[in-house]
């Protein structure tokens, strides 16, 4: 039977390499005590001198092993002594004791769970053997040590700002831990999800361009920077253009007679060649520059609004029916939709049959399209549809304010003309307004209050003040004039 000894709280010291760091709070667990004194033991080992190594028989203290919330707790609730069994352990075997009492409580976090994990590690423990002892899967361990490769401030920061486990997870589909530690001072806000899904994009081009740039080399040339600004003008000739798409075929031109350079922007790679005749119209280099970066920034702004409406499309094809059949989902959902069809909603309601099927093969991942269907092949659709009618109703509501292809233009554009010709078309980069306007914020807001973390690089579309500065980098015009109907 083990021997339990009354030791007063004020001989009883914390272990400083209790994993547990946040004791949490002691307010209910206090109280209990104060009522019903400490039903169960502490376990504590001698502390000794950490100048003399050795234990003061006339003035005993001691460590707790097992217990420091209890050991809190008793202090809080006014216990002048607390039972202790006081065990003979190793360092080691104290570690042990602590890291698997611990992993055994249901309020650790999981930063305390991969500190446990990584304690146990340095302990000699395998990660086959933590798992027999704490009950955890080797996928869950392997998971939490993850968390140890992250800067832990930061994580710290994440985990207080609501950060889950899958959003840390999440943050390995980057390559760079420089990045990851970047995005993690976004976990728990609602730019997260459009964060990382820059650095995503970002990710894969630059494997692309990795994979195609030495196929191109192949048959060109880096453009060397003091011939750059003259790839406008008449000098060269364009001759092909690579996008960043993973299916393009790189091929070297026909005619291997010429010399060929390569141009490399952030958004594709262009070959040129000296230009074997002189243009006879000449384009003014200012007009070309300005095409370019023109180009470059509506690429830009293209796919920072396809990710947008993929990060959209992501939420709410998420939705269950049993989600949206709980009340405050539902009541939300039938107002929109009666308002969105009434066609007094901001002029908002565009459905056609066509334009919502396309979204109820999408929301239902229906491979084919109602015309290729057998009679068969719709009666067990219809059914399926039947059996989910707010899943219906929310895709209905998503086919009359979302475009039906996997980009999304939420910018407009203005025409200017160069004064020093007419032949030059050129736009200028503004906001949307109106209609167009109306049918983003109207979607955004409907999404936000079911659920929808909208980032605020959307946000700032929607309102305008994205493009606040967009054009200030813009090639210098010599002079222009602004029409005042707009290209949308």
């Amino acid at each position: 039977m083990e021997n339990i000894q009354m030791i007063p709280v004020t001989k009883i010291w914390p272990h400083p390499d209790n994993p547990r760091k946040d004791l949490g709070d002691l307010t209910e667990l206090a109280a209990s005590i104060k009522e019903n004194g400490i039903l169960q033991n502490l376990t504590v080992v001698k502390k000794y001198g950490e100048i003399t190594g050795k234990w003061d028989e006339e003035n005993p203290t001691y460590t707790v092993i097992i217990g420091h919330r209890r050991l809190e707790a008793a202090k809080l609730a006014g216990l002048e002594t607390v039972p202790c069994v006081v065990a003979d352990m190793t360092d080691t075997e104290q570690f042990r004791t602590m890291v698997i009492e611990n992993m055994q409580r249901s309020d650790l976090t999981i930063i305390e769970q991969a500190d446990s994990f990584q304690m146990m590690l340095d302990l000699g423990e395998t990660k086959e053997e933590i798992a027999e002892k704490t009950g955890f899967s080797k996928t869950t361990i392997d998971r939490r040590l993850k968390l140890k490769k992250l800067d832990r401030q930061k994580l710290i920061e994440a985990d207080n700002r609501g950060g889950t486990l899958f959003d840390y997870m999440e943050l390995y589909k980057v390559d760079d831990p420089e990045v990851r530690n970047e995005l993690l001072e976004s976990i728990g806000t609602s730019n997260f999800k459009n964060n990382l899904q820059i650095e995503l994009n970002k990710q894969e081009k630059a494997k692309i361009k990795a994979k195609i740039i030495p196929l191109i080399e192949e048959f060109a040339k880096k453009m060397p920077k003091s011939e750059e600004s003259k790839r406008w003008g008449s000098e060269y000739d364009q001759v092909q253009r690579y996008t960043y798409s993973k299916d393009e075929e790189i091929k070297a031109p026909e005619d291997t007679s010429r010399t060929y350079y390569y141009y490399d922007s952030s958004y594709d790679i262009t070959i040129y060649a000296k230009a074997q005749k002189q243009k006879k119209d000449k384009k003014p280099e200012i007009v070309a520059q300005y095409e370019e970066w023109y180009k470059a920034k509506t690429k830009e702004l293209d796919e920072t609004c396809a990710r947008h409406k993929e990060l959209r499309t992501e939420f709410w094809k998420g939705l269950s029916e049993y989600t949206l059949r709980k009340r405050e989902y539902r009541d939300t959902l039938i107002e929109f939709f009666v308002k969105a069809c009434s066609g007094y909603f901001a002029g908002l309601a565009m459905s056609s049959l066509y334009h919502t099927t396309d979204f109820i093969q999408k929301a239902y991942e229906i491979e084919k399209a109602p015309y290729s269907c057998s009679a068969d092949e719709k009666r067990e659709i219809i059914g399926n549809i039947i059996n989910e009618p707010m899943k219906l109703m929310l895709t209905e509501i998503i086919s009359m304010f979302e475009d039906t292809s996997t980009t999304s233009k939420d910018y407009s554009t203005k025409y200017i003309r160069y004064k020093y010709s007419n032949k030059y078309t050129l736009y200028k980069i503004i906001p949307n307004s109106g209609w167009f306007k109306d049918k983003h914020e109207a979607l955004v807001d409907f999404l936000e209050s079911i659920g929808y973390d909208v980032p605020e690089e959307e946000r700032a579309i929607i309102d305008g003040t994205y493009f606040e500065h967009i054009n200030d980098d813009a090639p210098i015009l010599p002079g222009i004039e602004e029409k005042e109907n707009e290209d949308e």
